[in-house]
Formats: structure tokens, C-alpha cells, sequence
């Protein structure tokens, strides 16, 4: 009798085991499940909150672009109107009377308001990025800004010349803001802008020889117009990463690794 109860407790305390082991068994396989479920919600939640954002930037462009046709076909073609209206008034004028001199003026500054409505137009709407591509609207925009006070230079080491438009929006306006940066506020009066290819990457270097700033101060304080936020938004929007090596006092160099 005795051995059959010790018998049934080893076959209890057997079963009691299995069942214990079968427990823990759910309870992991459970956990995990629970776990990849939350990690599926949250790669959900990022893509979804990534296409958001996508839909923002495109929103944000489609605004610029509205609005830079406005101003061409509106206000631009209205401000030529005008300007020759004015020349054809300035030839039926003395040249030497008063008249004739103060319509002169008008004419300047319709020449001005002309060439500011020309260069905010091709600022919302750079329409050398939509006909050929990043690489030359960064090489124009480097020639443009090249000066004797402020020397920019641009270089590219590659072979593809179009990437995704999306892509090229954002690089495009990131290096922009950059170069803003170290003019505005860093003081630089050299810079140098390099894009390059590699396998399914795309790299963009800006340097620059000016002040530095306070990186991090700079992140918080978004008061003194750095553009870091607008550069975050752009970044988040696609597959990228960026590095600054900045600081006061010194140069600075951003690198910034999209994937392709």
C-alpha cells in the first residue's frame, strides 16, 4: 500500500510538473505573441505617422507651388504690364523735366518688385529640381550664391543623376537651410557642398568655415530661425540620418545618409 501511494504521488508530482512546464510554455509563447503584436503596431503606427507626414511635406509643396504660379501669372505678368505701360508714357515725356524723372524711379522699383517676385517664385517653385534634378539645382544654386565675399563651391561623385521625387525635394530643401545656417548665423564665408552615391545610399556633406553654434541650445530655441525642426520633418519623412559636427567657435560639417 505504501508503494502505490508513493506510486500515484510521483505520477501526481510527475503530472503536476508537465502541467506546470505546459503553463509556463503558454505563458512565454503568449508574452511573445503579445510582443510581436505590439512591435507590429508600433512598425504600423510609425509607417502610418511616416505617411502622414509624407502627405504634409506634399501638401506643403503643392502650396508653394499654387502660390508661385500666382505670383507668376498673376502678379508677375500685372507688375510687366505696368512696366511697359510706364515706358511707353517715359517716351512721350521730356527727358529733362521732372516728370520724366520721377517715373524713372517708378521704373526702378517696378524693376525690383519684378525681380523679387521672380527670385520668391523660383524659391517656392525651383524649377530647375523639377526639369533636371538635385544635382544641378544644387550646382545652380552654388554658382548663384558664389561671391567674392562668400565663396560656395559644389562637387558630385556619382553616376545616377534622378532619385525619387521625394527625395530630391527634401535634400534639396535641407541643404538650402544649411547653407542658410552657416551664412546667417555661423558668419561662413566659405562653404562647400558635396553629394555622393554609394551602392543604395545617398550622402550629402555641407562645411562650412564659419562661427559655429550651440547645437543642442539651437534645438530648443527654434526662435532664432535654424530650421531644425522643418530639417527633422524632412528627414523623418523619408529613410535618413544626419550628423552635425558643430560647435561655437569653429567650423561646422553636417553629414546626412539617405537610403536609396
Amino acid at each position: 500500500m505504501t508503494t502505490e501511494i508513493q506510486y500515484y504521488i510521483i505520477i501526481g508530482t510527475i503530472g503536476m510538473s508537465v502541467m506546470a512546464i505546459f503553463m509556463v510554455m503558454f505563458i512565454v509563447i503568449y508574452q511573445k505573441k503579445q510582443l510581436r503584436q505590439k512591435m507590429m503596431l508600433k512598425d504600423l503606427e510609425d509607417v502610418y505617422q511616416k505617411e502622414l507626414l509624407k502627405a504634409s511635406l506634399r501638401g506643403q509643396e503643392a502650396e508653394r507651388r499654387r502660390l508661385a504660379d500666382g505670383l507668376h501669372d498673376d502678379i508677375g505678368t500685372l507688375l510687366s504690364a505696368t512696366r511697359l505701360n510706364l515706358a511707353q508714357a517715359m517716351r512721350q515725356i521730356d527727358k529733362a523735366s521732372s516728370q520724366h524723372q520721377l517715373m524713372t524711379q517708378s521704373k526702378d522699383l517696378l524693376d525690383e518688385a519684378i525681380e523679387n517676385v521672380r527670385s520668391l517664385t523660383r524659391e517656392l517653385k525651383p524649377s530647375t529640381l523639377d526639369n533636371f534634378g538635385l544635382v544641378a539645382a544644387l550646382d545652380e544654386l552654388s554658382q548663384k550664391m558664389d561671391s567674392p565675399e562668400l565663396a560656395i563651391s559644389f562637387s558630385f561623385n556619382g553616376d545616377s543623376l534622378r532619385y525619387e521625387r521625394n527625395t530630391e525635394i527634401s535634400v534639396f530643401r535641407i541643404a538650402k537651410e544649411l547653407i542658410h545656417n552657416a551664412i546667417k548665423h555661423a558668419q561662413a564665408t566659405r562653404i562647400e557642398t558635396i553629394l555622393t552615391t554609394q551602392a543604395n545610399r545617398l550622402l550629402l556633406i555641407v562645411r562650412d568655415n564659419g562661427l559655429g553654434f550651440d547645437y543642442e541650445y539651437s534645438k530648443k530655441v527654434e526662435e532664432g530661425g535654424f530650421g531644425l525642426k522643418n530639417i527633422e520633418s524632412r528627414l523623418n519623412s523619408m529613410n535618413a540620418k544626419i550628423i552635425f559636427d558643430v560647435a561655437k567657435g569653429r567650423g561646422s560639417e553636417v553629414l546626412m545618409e539617405v537610403s536609396l
